[in-house]
């Protein structure tokens, strides 16, 4: 049987040959072994943070490779010293010298004796000089450089985020954006009750926290796997972000009323706003991909729903009846999720934002037009770019005089909602992950 860290290197192999997503690939790779719970939590914590400080330890290999640079090496070699380094770095439970070990023995099963050789002196050098202050750029007269390596982020995004921010804010940024997020799971009022689901939590030693903004919200510690939890079958809870949560508040769906959910999959939002309409109405939910629309379905199952309606389709050429309120969760460059997708920072280009905001004002245009007289729409990203949030919505405006801004405050709590009305998280500033939201009524 395979190791736990030969799983994780397995992994890493996948993503750098093949365009996928790490959570796909986790699943993937995690439901194919028979690995114990502890294990598993070893291969996703491999692999997310190597995923995650995988600039920082490339630069911290070059200089002990040197002259050699670790993207010439063979990539099963580059992935066998990153994670042996980011142990020795990150993983205050895990002897360096058995990281080692580990390394080297994993070495001569996908390398040669030069190669094996290589990683033992590489990572025995790496022990010695992991106590002294990395010679970074100076943040004086580098600073993008200095909080790009430091922080493990492209420089682009670093250079974004210094020109809005400044330096102080954007290294908090990038330090929140390299914690392991907790796991976050919202009460399923279908099936129990929020009490019922806290006293459930402190019946099995489950340390947990209430969420700050959104009811029925709970952070939990040290669970796990949240689907081998008691109650996760029964459909006592989703797995859901609170920031997440905020957008069904500011849509405020109501019993009887027909929504449409223009990019529904996998459905976290779209469960929500059954939940709070008490099941009763009908919600089209609208995805490309039927795939994607299964998992949506196995939810609403599983939670107890009935009021969804899937709907294979481009939401930008959807022709449907008119809703009372329309939910346009637009793709986005997630750049306020970067703490939970680790793998999201490498994958997307700066010229990916323009392109997108492109295509999110068309769904918000198709949104706008399948919404009914005094009806709402709301539009909502979980990217922290001004460029694919507040101009989008500016854009649209000067285009469709029937549609006026509402202001979030009377939705949401008044703290995250910006001078403008919109709805706006950080999550160095909040502590969640960043997400935009804007209300828009026709009238």
């Amino acid at each position: 049987m395979m190791t736990a860290r030969e799983v994780a290197l397995r992994a890493l192999h996948r993503l750098d040959e093949e365009d996928l997503y790490i959570d796909w690939v986790l699943s993937s790779v995690l439901e194919r072994t028979r690995l114990q719970q502890r294990d598993k939590g070893l291969v996703t914590e491999l692999v997310n943070g190597v995923m995650r400080w995988r600039r920082r330890l490339d630069w911290t290999l070059d200089q002990l490779l040197a002259p050699k640079k670790v993207k010439n090496l063979t990539p099963w070699i580059g992935n066998i010293l990153r994670m042996g380094l980011y142990q020795i770095l990150f993983l205050n439970r895990i002897p360096p010298a058995a990281a080692t070990h580990q390394a080297v023995s994993l070495a001569k099963r996908f390398g040669h004796r030069g190669t094996t050789s290589l990683v033992n002196a590489v990572l025995r050098s790496a022990i010695r000089s992991s106590r002294a202050e990395p010679s970074y750029p100076s943040l004086e007269h580098e600073p993008v450089k200095h909080i790009g390596l430091r922080y493990s982020h492209p420089d682009w995004m670093v250079q974004r985020w210094l020109k809005r921010y400044g330096i102080k804010e954007t290294m908090a940024l990038c330090r929140a954006n390299n914690r392991v997020p907790e796991i976050v799971v919202r009460a399923n009022s279908l099936r129990t009750t929020e009490d019922q689901l806290r006293d459930s939590f402190i019946q099995k030693g489950i340390e947990f926290s209430a969420g700050r903004f959104v009811p029925g919200f709970f952070y939990l510690r040290g669970s796990g796997d949240s689907t081998r939890l008691e109650g996760f079958q029964q459909g006592w809870f989703q797995v859901q972000s609170e920031s997440a949560g905020l957008i069904s508040l500011l849509l405020a769906p109501q019993p009887g009323e027909v929504i449409l959910d223009l990019c529904s999959a996998p459905g976290g939002k779209t469960t929500h706003i059954a939940e709070l309409m008490g099941d009763s109405g009908m919600i089209m939910a609208v995805d490309r991909h039927m795939r994607r629309l299964r998992d949506l379905l196995d939810n609403c199952r599983r939670l107890g729903i009935s009021s969804v309606r899937p709907i294979v389709a481009d939401g930008r050429t959807l022709c449907v009846r008119p809703a009372d309120r329309v939910l346009v969760d637009a793709p986005c460059s997630g750049l306020g999720v970067l703490a939970r997708r680790s793998d999201l920072r490498w994958k997307k280009k700066e010229q990916d934002i323009s392109r997108l905001a492109k295509l999110q004002l068309q769904l918000l245009t198709a949104g706008a037009g399948l919404l009914k007289p005094g009806g709402l729409l709301v539009y909502s990203t979980c990217t922290i770019e001004e460029a694919e949030n507040e101009d989008v919505v500016t854009r649209l405006l000067d285009q469709r005089h029937d549609l006026v801004l509402e202001n979030s405050a009377s939705f949401v709590p008044k703290e995250i909602v910006t001078e403008k009305g919109f709805l706006r998280t950080f999550p160095h500033r909040h502590g969640l992950d960043g997400t935009f939201g804007a209300r828009l009524r026709k009238i």
